[in-house]
């Protein structure tokens, strides 16, 4: 799942061509990511939301800048706050901070352990 940034910022800058992958468990959907640029960088947060029930709920979020070959560069993790229960339901997140060059791109992972 990708979403393209338009005109958004990271706190490296987000380039307007940058991709955001998204990766999420089986049972997980996750919302559009929203940026909003602060004066410590760039705040990036979003919903989880539980379709139904799955093995383990999901509780963590990271958020990954890779350069153009794939290398992870830098990453930043944040719990979420509400995780969503067995049955369903949503949780929320917010990480501060990164900034994209170009060539490369950002992943948000969605993850049930540190």
């Amino acid at each position: 799942m990708f979403w393209r940034a338009a005109v958004l910022v990271f706190g490296w800058a987000l380039p307007a061509h940058a991709e955001v992958e998204v990766r999420a468990m089986p049972g997980v959907t996750v919302r559009e990511p929203r940026f909003e640029v602060t004066g410590g960088g760039t705040r990036v947060s979003g919903d989880v939301c539980r379709t139904g029930f799955t093995a383990g709920r999901p509780r963590f979020v990271r958020l990954d800048r890779i350069d153009a070959s794939g290398v992870v560069i830098e990453s930043r993790w944040a719990e979420l706050s509400l995780a969503p229960g067995y049955r369903g339901g949503c949780g929320t997140y917010a990480i501060t901070s990164l900034s994209l060059r170009n060539g490369e791109r950002a992943r948000l992972n969605i993850l049930r352990h540190r």
